[in-house]
């Protein structure tokens, strides 16, 4: 269990036990506001972290040229075009 999710675990039972109608996500926007994030390890996890970023994102025009086109076969196996032309 991560720290954030023990603290939003405490903020909901002292939430629930105070209101029997008290959601989760009442204690999820609680915790937030009172949740400190903890420094991390050292100075080499961000860098690494970092350099990973920008090789993972691929821009929108690869993703949309990646398209597969329309295989359907209508019926007489005439493709989708030459159904239209009549």
């Amino acid at each position: 269990m991560t720290a954030w999710t023990k603290h939003v675990t405490e903020t909901y039972n002292v939430g629930h036990g105070k209101n029997p109608n008290y959601k989760l996500k009442d204690a999820m926007r609680d915790a937030s506001k009172t949740y400190k994030k903890q420094k991390s390890a050292g100075p080499a996890a961000p860098a690494a972290a970092s350099a990973a970023a920008p090789c993972a994102k691929k821009s929108r025009k690869s993703r949309k040229s990646k398209k597969k086109k329309c295989t359907m076969v209508c019926k007489g196996g005439k493709g989708k075009k030459s159904r239209r032309r009549k």
